[in-house]
């Protein structure tokens, strides 16, 4: 009986933890308006090819200013996944589809996953669309995934530095942390373009693809700044550059409609994601998701 009873009581905080997501992304999605342009009169959003959610696939008006959304990666295969983009969505569309996507689940306070990482926080205007994106993706796997890519936790990851591990962080690591990602940021600006959203054995994710060497030479500046510290990640080398949108918890509730909304969907060209910080932080799942815990952040240019 008393499991039973902690069962219940579990099932109706993830009700009333989702229910209050929901009525925080309405907030977060009226919010974006204002910064996305969608309270402008149509002519002017026409005009700007801003995305207006409502029509159909989340298209611009201007249907000459997409990019397809058949992904492609000219920066080679990722070697520390050994798949690229098209690999990923190959796989993750027959896995949707025929019901054997992998399922995520909460970790354990140890192991290999999910352990302390460097990440890049997104400017304001990447962050609202890529939270409505979210939420586009969401109709289509139901509402019992993780949203990562809900604005505050959407990021970019750019290394991982070690297991996951229980206790308080060591106030002295993370003073290293903090001088290493001081040193190997300035002077950088990150900038993506975006390729387009795929579905992987295990996410829908929003490719992107650097406008320029920064990304690569923030990476390559994180291997000298760290040192030993960087050791977990040392041999290995990310070459593909991603937002994941939701990770899969459980069964997706219409596989079909969700390959054919990533098939359709399209961004403008012109659209970039831009970094805003670059931040050291470990994980915690909040009922909806993993959501990062901020241990030291320095801007970015």
């Amino acid at each position: 009986m008393a499991r039973t009873d902690a069962s219940t009581r579990s099932r109706a905080r993830s009700r009333n933890i989702r229910h209050s997501w929901a009525a925080w992304s309405s907030v977060i999605s009226h919010a974006c308006d204002s910064v996305l342009g969608l309270n402008l009169p149509s002519s002017v959003r026409e005009a700007s090819g801003v995305v207006d959610p409502q029509l159909d696939g989340g298209r611009i008006v201007d249907e000459g200013d997409l990019r397809s959304l058949i992904v492609t990666t000219t920066h080679g295969r990722d070697r520390y996944r050994g798949v690229g983009f098209e690999e990923l969505a190959t796989a993750g569309r027959a896995a949707v589809l025929g019901g054997k996507h992998e399922i995520e689940a909460p970790p354990d306070a140890e192991g290999p996953r999910w352990g302390p990482s460097i990440i890049v926080r997104l400017d304001e205007l990447a962050l609202c669309r890529i939270h409505d994106w979210t939420d586009d993706v969401m109709r289509f796997t139901g509402p019992d995934h993780w949203s990562t890519g809900a604005a505050a936790s959407a990021h970019i990851t750019v290394r991982t530095l070690g297991p996951r591990r229980s206790g308080t962080p060591d106030a002295a690591l993370v003073h290293r942390y903090a001088t290493a990602i001081a040193e190997a940021a300035s002077g950088k600006s990150l900038s993506f373009n975006v390729l387009g959203i795929l579905i992987t054995p295990i996410s829908v994710m929003l490719g992107l693809e650097p406008a320029n060497d920064q990304p690569a030479r923030l990476a390559k500046a994180l291997g000298g700044a760290l040192g030993s510290d960087g050791w977990f990640e040392k041999d290995r080398l990310r070459d593909i550059w991603y937002v994941n949108l939701v990770h899969f918890s459980g069964p997706v509730v219409n596989p079909p409609g969700l390959v054919h909304w990533v098939e359709r969907f399209a961004v403008p060209a012109s659209f970039k994601v831009r970094g805003g910080s670059l931040e050291v932080v470990r994980w915690h799942f909040d009922g909806i998701r993993m959501m990062p815990a901020t241990l030291t952040s320095v801007p970015l240019c």
